[in-house]
């Protein structure tokens, strides 16, 4: 009865929040109204003065039209991580309580029950969950995916669009960046834990070499980096979550340069707008870190 209620208050905090922001997004879109921002091409000015002239007169309302764009996109993808992460890390207290492991989760890790990142037995002694390390990627993949095939159904450069394109680059950053940081370290022999990484250490204890069942994750990891990388199935789900994320990325890319042609029209604007999801991400930890320290629900 208390997982039941568990998930239903996943459930409710899930589609409570992906239901306001797009339904905020939704309402901009109705009805007849003059092209904003998100949707208006550069102006075409005519007239029969100088080239000259004319490019200053149209240099100007492009710039303003950029910049505006950019900063709608860039408040945009903030939401969107401050959602897909909570979100995530909903998923990971979800699958713990499925393992009947009590753990606390908030903005960013996931920690002993009743302790704050600032406790210093935060993750002391913390049980160990195969299906908490599982149910956080596997919301994101579910998550790029769906705001992927979302973004796939429009023809016209709404409001709503670039709101679920923000959700969609968000939730496929969220697993591709992690993932390059094992892959990188992986290549030179360091041995970097992320969700997916976790998934193939347990199989590897669990079953290959059950010798090592009673170490835990990040001790193995410490102490046995060069066995553990020598097992390709502490490799596969990592390459797998690459995988997925880079396609949903390839293709809401190639979406959004349609949609928004107006706008990414040269490969400055494209070069920033590819790397501007990341970056948000990377920019936005100090402000999860902060949140994480205040929201933490004990599952």
């Amino acid at each position: 009865m208390q997982l039941l209620k568990d998930l239903s208050r996943m459930s409710t905090h899930a589609l409570s929040g992906i239901g306001v922001t797009l339904s905020v997004a939704l309402l901009y879109d109705r009805g007849n109204r003059p092209k904003c921002i998100l949707e208006a091409k550069p102006p075409d000015l005519q007239g029969n003065g100088s080239r000259g002239k004319k490019d200053m007169q149209t240099k100007s309302p492009r710039l303003k039209l950029v910049l505006s764009f950019f900063s709608v996109w860039a408040v945009m993808l903030l939401s969107a991580v401050l959602l897909s992460v909570f979100l995530h890390e909903l998923a990971h207290g979800v699958g713990a309580r499925l393992d009947r492991v009590h753990v606390s989760t908030g903005f960013n890790k996931v920690g002993n029950p009743n302790r704050t990142p600032d406790d210093p037995d935060f993750r002391t002694g913390m049980a160990e969950s195969v299906l908490s390390s599982m149910f956080g990627p596997i919301l994101t993949w579910v998550l790029a995916i769906a705001f992927t095939s979302l973004l796939h159904l429009f023809s016209r450069p709404r409001r709503s669009a670039l709101v679920i394109n923000a959700l969609a680059q968000i939730n496929c950053t969220l697993r591709a960046l992690p993932v390059l940081f094992f892959l990188i370290p992986a290549l030179i022999g360091r041995l970097h834990v992320e969700d997916e990484v976790s998934w193939g250490i347990w199989y590897v204890k669990m079953l290959l070499r059950p010798e090592l069942a009673r170490m835990d994750i990040h001790t193995l990891a410490a102490t046995q980096s060069q066995l553990l990388l020598s097992y390709p199935a502490v490799w596969f789900p990592s390459m797998a979550s690459l995988v997925i994320s880079l396609a949903c990325l390839a293709l809401t890319y190639a979406q959004s340069f349609k949609l928004w042609s107006g706008v990414l029209s040269n490969w400055r604007t494209r070069s920033f707008f590819f790397l501007l999801p990341p970056l948000v991400w990377l920019l936005s930890y100090p402000l999860l870190d902060a949140l994480d320290r205040v929201v933490r629900i004990n599952w």
